[in-house]
């Protein structure tokens, strides 16, 4: 059975800003993590325990500690380095270099993630293959990543020459091909260690301080990943269609929602369900997500979340 991953690591203090309802700013002797997040890792946890008999978190020991007190269904812990954070600017870091550490095949998905049926399975065993293709609003005639800057984040001039000339000179990559590794499964870790990861951290070590500056996380993970795999003449593959219908939710809850969203829905979706983070925080999706975590029997659980931020 393939390994399934979940990492969660603190934003840097300068990330979280003044947001009231971090738990770390009621109890500032307590983790960093939002209520959200912690509705979220009980879902998706639950899921991927459901359909692969395994989920291990990937974290620091106070947020282990935590969510084995809550109650949150880990199969396995992995502890992470104290000093990873509040460490890195763009928060994609911490999954790659969990991404890194890994020797055997495996599927990494995010906390906003539930697999409410399990992956295509002739996918899952393709060399590499990500949840969807990200970003299909903007112009698809671009080209080049130095080209992507104005429609994806403008980070790439932020280091002037010093990246590598095919960054910035090859036409290869259209953006809606990039995908959202919401969903990541690996088989060739060798491959992918050796063609994405290692230099792509590299420049990021070598060049900390430009990376650390603004939101660069998707870059960094998402584009670059891509680029990399591509460039060598790597194919990837999706496990959603480029335009899923359940996907992501606008900030006032189910608006932007292409289907009626609801408890019912989320339980009878034929796929699985992508709520981007930030999407989390909206009241609604709290609420949904609540009703549905006690639908499976996790009323204690909630109670004990719900007792953090009270």
């Amino acid at each position: 059975m393939k390994k399934i991953i979940h990492t969660y690591v603190n934003q840097r203090k300068a990330d979280i800003g003044a947001r009231k309802n971090w738990f770390t700013f009621n109890n500032k002797k307590e983790p960093s993590i939002e209520k959200h997040q912690l509705l979220g890792m009980l879902l998706s946890a639950h899921f991927a325990k459901k359909h692969y008999k395994n989920i291990t978190l990937y974290s620091t020991l106070d947020i282990i500690n935590l969510v084995s007190e809550i109650g949150i269904p880990y199969t396995g812990f992995a502890r992470l380095d104290d000093k990873i954070k509040s460490t890195f600017g763009p928060f994609s870091l911490g999954k790659m270099l969990v991404y890194q550490m890994q020797d055997k095949p495996f599927i990494h998905i995010d906390y906003d993630t539930f697999l409410v049926n399990k992956l295509n399975e002739k996918i899952a065993s393709k060399p590499f293959a990500f949840s969807h293709e990200d970003l299909k609003d903007f112009d698809h005639s671009i080209k080049t990543i130095r080209g992507l800057v104005p429609a994806y984040i403008d980070w790439l001039n932020l280091f002037d020459d010093d990246v590598p000339e095919w960054w910035c000179e090859g036409e290869f990559i259209t953006i809606d091909e990039i995908p959202n590794m919401n969903v990541t499964s690996i088989n060739d870790i060798e491959t992918f260690k050796k063609v994405a990861l290692e230099p792509i951290l590299k420049h990021y070590y070598e060049n900390r301080e430009t990376w650390d500056q603004g939101n660069n996380a998707c870059v960094l993970e998402q584009l670059l990943t891509y680029a990399h795999l591509k460039n060598s003449g790597y194919k990837v593959d999706y496990f959603l269609p480029k335009n899923p219908t359940l996907l992501s939710y606008g900030p006032e809850g189910a608006k932007n929602y292409k289907e009626p969203f609801n408890e019912e829905t989320f339980l009878t979706h034929k796929s699985y369900h992508h709520v981007f983070s930030h999407h989390l925080c909206s009241g609604l999706i709290q609420q949904i997500l609540t009703g549905v975590a006690k639908k499976l029997g996790y009323s204690k659980q909630i109670d004990k979340i719900e007792l953090l931020f009270n």
